[in-house]
């Protein structure tokens, strides 16, 4: 039994011969929308992260400063730059407890927001780790660049400049 092997697998792999062009873009396109599904779903969870700390923030100054006669503004300038509160204004320590974990909330959102976009643009999935098969431009884009460079020109530079161009315009969308 020495030399044999058996492979075996569940479906298409991404770099199997046999897929047809047209099931490869049809991947490609699924995961395209997949990751534009999942930005926009975190785009959606730090705005509505944001939006509950805001009016969170909001009732408690209008309460306070109301109740202590003291301008708004001059309660959130207290709480901006960590200085005391003006006079009649005071925060309990269960509140202050509620407004520094809905800031560390909020932070920890936006950390993680940064977090996955860079990893979509190193080409990893954040939900998973794996590679994210980044589509590329049509071989027509290709075959123009080629028919149109100059003659002292790279091919390998004119291929990178017709992906760049490519992937920009395709984030733009």
């Amino acid at each position: 039994m020495d030399g044999l092997s058996v492979a075996m697998s569940g479906g298409f792999g991404r770099d199997h011969p046999q897929m047809s062009d047209s099931l490869r873009a049809k991947i490609a396109a699924a995961d395209a929308e997949h990751a534009r599904a999942g930005e926009q779903q975190e785009r959606t969870r730090l705005a509505r992260a944001d939006a509950a700390y805001q009016r969170a923030l909001d009732d408690w100054v209008v309460r306070q400063s109301s109740a202590a006669g003291v301008p708004r503004r001059d309660v959130y300038r207290a709480l901006q730059a960590g200085s005391p509160m003006p006079e009649g204004v005071s925060m309990s320590h269960a509140e202050r407890l509620a407004y520094v974990s809905a800031t560390m909330d909020l932070e920890d959102a936006q950390e993680n927001a940064r977090r996955r976009a860079a990893l979509r643009r190193a080409g990893i999935d954040p939900d998973s780790g794996d590679d994210l098969d980044v589509p590329g431009p049509p071989d027509l884009h290709y075959e123009i660049a080629a028919r149109t460079m100059p003659d002292d020109a790279d091919p390998a530079a004119v291929a990178r400049g017709v992906r760049a161009k490519w992937l920009r315009r395709e984030a733009r969308r």
